[in-house]
């Protein structure tokens, strides 16, 4: 028995779907332009309508039900000027009992041709230029070819790096951030080569921009000033996130934070950071315990890794700030024991602290890297765990030589990452 033609169906149709039903020029009057380029849409949709009918047509013919069923799907949501064909076309498939076997060599060839002239056709729509609004829908054409051709791609990777650049000079951020976030799984070649570097640094100037490392998985949100230049090199602070892990939410915070201050931002996505690693942790019934080994053998690599991008692309000064908050804060106390060279400044928040992170201790050069422990003076678990165990913290790094480390009770505040205080330290430090 002749196996039955199939293509991902299920995915394409959300995908057209979407892409119909939200109305052209929806929100703002497009200029005359867009206008046009709307015009154009409408035809170029009713070409790829008519490719779908014309298969339609062979599957009934050839008694390919499969294949009609599937035309059909495809045609019907672009609405055909020809709906009397539509409707004969579906009665006809309807009535079909099952696929022919053998499938008619017909049937095969009529299909590739018509998913390559509905393939090219939907690049040409993707390379329209529309209104803002109208971009989302736009794009969701190119993301249907690539799904209907997926050995297309490399070619399709051309488009890609187009509408990257043209979104970059035109400030369209919503743009830039979707087809980066494509571009991984769509132009791999295209980001190791660094293709969509502009882009991701105009992206990254006014939100946030997501990276991997070279030689890692980990990835991470950079966040760059808004005065950001290749002109000169940037300091940089990594901020070590709490056990919600929402290093998105964090990468918003941070900046909403920012203002005009002049630090490249890195949030890598640790995983030392989960609560069941609090030291004197009691899991209750059900936790899934975390390795404690993940700090030493996935934290620090990656972050490792991620710094190093983060200066190969945005010009970053080979030694960072670090701040790590809650559970975050024992990866920064590691690097202050293990790498202190590293450093130009640490800030751990409302940190914990094992013996653990402080095995085979590194002498600092100098007095160390300038470092201010800050905690709540209202943390209601401050007196019994996290006191204690910053001051057994400040007391190992002054043993070790550290003569710059400050211990701050901020007073009102609880369990915080006291960000404004981590900026203010900063920039005291860097006067």
């Amino acid at each position: 028995m002749r196996k039955a033609y199939t293509l991902p169906m299920g995915r394409l149709a959300l995908v057209l779907v979407s892409v119909i039903l939200v109305p052209p020029g929806y929100g703002q009057k497009p200029d005359k332009t867009a206008q046009k380029a709307l015009q154009r849409e409408s035809a170029l949709k009713q070409r790829i309508a008519r490719e779908w009918l014309n298969l339609a047509a062979i599957g009934v013919t050839k008694g390919s039900k499969t294949t009609a069923r599937f035309a059909l799907d495809h045609a019907r949501p672009l609405e055909p000027d020809d709906r009397l064909r539509l409707e004969s076309l579906d009665r006809r498939a309807k009535a079909l009992a099952g696929d022919a076997d053998p499938e008619d060599p017909t049937v095969d060839k009529k299909r590739a041709v018509v998913l390559r002239n509905v393939c090219r056709t939907l690049d040409e729509l993707a390379m329209l230029e529309v209104a803002e609004d109208d971009e989302e829908r736009i794009e969701s054409w190119l993301w249907m070819a690539c799904a209907l051709d997926p050995k297309g791609n490399r070619k399709r990777a051309r488009i890609l790096r187009k509408l990257a650049e043209r979104a970059a000079d035109q400030e369209r951020h919503g743009r830039v951030r979707r087809i980066l976030d494509r571009v991984v799984e769509l132009d791999p070649q295209g980001m190791a080569r660094d293709s969509y570097l502009p882009a991701m640094r105009a992206q990254a100037k006014r939100s946030r921009v997501k990276i991997k490392g070279k030689s890692h998985d980990m990835e991470a949100w950079v966040l760059l000033p808004r005065a950001w230049s290749e002109d000169r090199t940037w300091p940089v602070l990594v901020y070590l996130d709490g056990p919600k892990q929402d290093y998105l939410k964090t990468a918003l915070d941070l900046r909403d934070l920012m203002e005009d201050r002049e630090y490249i931002i890195v949030v890598p996505f640790i995983r030392s950071n989960h609560k069941t690693l609090e030291p004197g942790w009691i899991p209750d019934p059900g936790d899934v315990v975390a390795d404690k080994n993940l700090l030493v053998a996935y934290d620090v690599p990656g972050v490792k890794a991620v710094v190093k991008e983060v200066q190969r692309l945005f010009k970053a000064e080979k030694t960072f700030a670090m701040s790590g908050f809650s559970v975050g804060a024992m990866l920064n106390y590691w690097w202050l024991f293990r790498r202190p060279q590293d450093l130009w400044a640490a800030a751990p928040a409302s940190g914990h602290f094992s013996d653990f992170c402080s095995r085979m201790p590194v002498k600092p050069r100098g007095q160390g890297p300038p470092t201010r422990v800050l905690v709540g003076a209202a943390d209601v678990r401050g007196k019994f765990r996290r006191w204690p165990q910053n001051e057994e913290a400040i007391a190992a790094l002054q043993k070790l030589g550290h003569r710059r480390v400050e211990y701050v009770k901020v007073e009102n505040r609880a369990h915080e990452a006291f960000t404004d205080k981590v900026f203010e330290f900063l920039a005291a430090v860097r006067k």
